[in-house]
């Protein structure tokens, strides 16, 4: 454990100007308000701190955590080993404005953020007035609202790696995804340079912001939470919904409560644990994957790492091979459609491996394979060949057995089969090269 005061005093001899507070409880720190305590919490005052501070703490082995406004965060119920740092002051707060960008300091919050952008006319960030948090944490979790996302707007990032090396990128060098982005994880995000969008009049802007207030307001339980506990499906499959649909509204544990009112709030009544947010989300990832086979990925973060992975362990996703590529003439749509239904997979909580799979034959890693995902047009992919292959090696797949895609692939074979089993189809005949004729009746 962290000598927590040797370290403070350590950082008051070098930094004396560093605001450092003590003893600091995560309900302070956080809107969802669970957990213990943390030894001492950091407000460095400019850029020039912040990487001298990261660097000394680096040489020092002492953990990091950054916390914004603690809107997405659990706190952990052991006190923290480490410390945290809070970006509340000067530059870090400041919006400035050029003509056709303007720079924002990653403790800004995000609603100031867009009610600022509204009263100068620019309002294509309205929709994320609602959000709460800070620029740092959107950013970082491509945050979104009504089809709008935030890193659409990013035109540069700067910060430090958590040694204290200065870190920077355009926003076209990185990925921006559903609710995740390509921003290193040991990157602390300091500042923002966004395109301001398109003009409209200041109070058409100003209206807009309203609007989009007022339906996060009407829409939004009351009492702590930490926002939505559990992503979307891909953006599209609304994860209260299939919560709601598993009959989760109202399920506590201790002081916590999955809302009654919307099923992907976990209010704090007043004396929650983390172990009662915890076990609540474990309910909820194993009720919606047994009844719809989607297994949900926390919106949360977690001040203790291991709580994610003893969910993920409590409530573990299966791993699928999904199968692309193929050597048929149709590859290059089976590489785009394989990789379209991996990214499905992924989406709905799946472990996938993609494999381009070149030739009709088992390679170890398919061998350890607990299910396979064919995704290969024509050829030994749907003739059966394929098929054969991983049931004499006694391997799960998804789709026809070697019997039917052999069959099938024999349009004729297929018709007589039909016939032999009085299965209604269309009329049919036989036309070769030396045989052109139309049949009668067709």
């Amino acid at each position: 454990m962290m000598d927590s005061s040797a370290v403070a005093s350590s950082l008051e001899a070098e930094f004396p100007e560093l605001p450092i507070k003590s003893d600091v409880t995560w309900r302070e720190l956080t809107t969802l308000g669970v957990g213990g305590r943390v030894p001492l919490v950091l407000e460095p005052i400019d850029d020039i701190m912040l990487g001298n501070v990261l660097r000394f703490l680096h040489k020092q082995n002492v953990s990091v955590l950054y916390v914004g406004s603690g809107s997405d965060l659990v706190g952990g119920d052991v006190d923290f080993d480490g410390v945290v740092i809070r970006l509340r002051q000067n530059d870090f707060v400041r919006i400035q404005y050029g003509r056709n960008h303007f720079t924002a300091g990653c403790g800004v919050r995000l609603g100031d953020l867009a009610r600022s952008c509204a009263r100068r006319g620019y309002g294509d960030f309205a929709p994320l007035v609602g959000i709460p948090g800070t620029v740092g944490g959107a950013l970082r979790m491509n945050a979104g609202a009504h089809g709008v996302s935030i890193g659409e707007f990013v035109l540069e990032l700067s910060g430090f790696y958590l040694d204290g090396t200065p870190w920077s990128a355009e926003g076209t060098e990185l990925e921006w995804r559903y609710r995740d982005s390509s921003i290193p994880n040991q990157v602390l995000l300091t500042a923002a340079i966004f395109r301001c969008g398109d003009i409209i009049r200041p109070e058409e802007a100003v209206e807009k912001v309203q609007y989009f207030q007022n339906l996060r307001h009407d829409n939004e339980p009351k009492g702590r939470s930490a926002g939505c506990a559990f992503r979307n499906v891909a953006g599209e499959i609304s994860a209260g919904q299939l919560l709601d649909r598993a009959g989760l509204k109202g399920c506590r544990c201790g002081d916590a409560e999955i809302s009654p009112i919307h099923a992907n709030y976990i209010i704090n009544h007043g004396n929650a644990t983390e172990a009662d947010v915890l076990a609540l989300l474990i309910q909820a990832r194993c009720a919606v994957a047994d009844k719809f086979g989607v297994y949900l990925t926390p919106e949360y973060c977690f001040a203790d790492n291991m709580s994610l992975q003893k969910l993920y362990a409590q409530v573990p996703s299966p791993e699928v091979v999904v199968l692309k590529g193929g050597d048929s003439t149709e590859r290059e749509i089976s590489l785009r459609s394989g990789a379209a239904v991996a990214q499905a997979l992924r989406s709905a909580g799946y472990q996938i491996r993609e494999v381009d799979m070149h030739n009709c034959e088992l390679n170890e890693e398919l061998r350890t394979a607990k299910l396979i995902f064919p995704v290969l047009h024509g050829g030994f992919g749907e003739d059966g060949r394929l098929q054969k292959l991983l049931e004499d090696a006694g391997i799960p797949f998804v789709g026809c057995g070697s019997a039917a895609s052999r069959l099938i692939m024999d349009k004729i074979a297929t018709k007589k089969l039909l016939d032999r089993e009085k299965i209604s189809t269309a009329s049919w005949g036989i036309v070769t090269r030396e045989n052109c004729q139309l049949p009668a009746g067709l």
